[in-house]
């Protein structure tokens, strides 16, 4: 049984999302994956994880992220960050 929810938002799904998911849930922890800036602030609003492991580099929403997965802008995450310490 998970003992935290963690959230791992990450743009990079094969180098690093699913690896660093799957560290985590062979340690049993409930692991999330977001790759970009709208899923990431949605999912920790309905989840309220106890970490966020946060990418910096992320495309602003689905469609940017399926259009090119490593598109969007460098301070992307500073903008999940700032949302979430607001309302969390």
């Amino acid at each position: 049984m998970a003992s935290v929810i963690i959230l791992v938002v990450e743009n990079d799904l094969e180098g690093w999302a699913k690896p660093i998911a799957a560290f985590l849930d062979d340690l049993n922890q409930g692991v999330e994956i977001a790759t970009n800036v709208e899923e990431a602030i949605d999912k920790a609003r309905k989840l309220e994880p106890v970490i966020i492991c946060l990418d910096m580099h992320l495309p602003k929403n689905r469609e940017e992220f399926e259009r090119n997965p490593l598109s969007g802008k460098a301070e992307a995450g500073l903008e999940v960050l700032k949302i979430v310490r607001e309302e969390i």
